[in-house]
């Protein structure tokens, strides 16, 4: 569905050379939250839109593998009162339903 919509992509690619496997996968990902405030009775941004790369290397099968995460804007969450008690409510009804 995100692949349809374009907003994930990913890229994968796996080779055999010599015996060896090297590896190289590509995410590209724009992220966003949305949570509805019940008592505004409206949607508000938990995480605005946050674009990031990531990248997975690993050059030989008996090599470790290395992960990067890159992004060139600062992760935001908004955490207002509205959202302090939605927490609430999640908890409290989670504890309830475990009795």
């Amino acid at each position: 569905m995100l692949k349809k919509i374009g907003v994930w992509k990913w890229l994968h690619k796996d080779y055999e050379k010599n015996g060896l496997v090297y590896r190289d996968i590509q995410v590209l990902a724009d992220l966003y939250m949305n949570y509805f405030n019940h008592r505004t009775l409206a949607y508000e941004p938990l995480l605005e839109p946050w674009y990031i790369h990531t990248s997975v290397t690993q050059f030989t099968r008996y090599t470790q593998q290395e992960i990067v995460l890159n992004s060139q804007k600062m992760l935001n969450i908004n955490m207002t009162f509205g959202m302090a008690m939605t927490i609430k409510k999640i908890k409290e009804r989670v504890l309830e339903s475990m009795k």
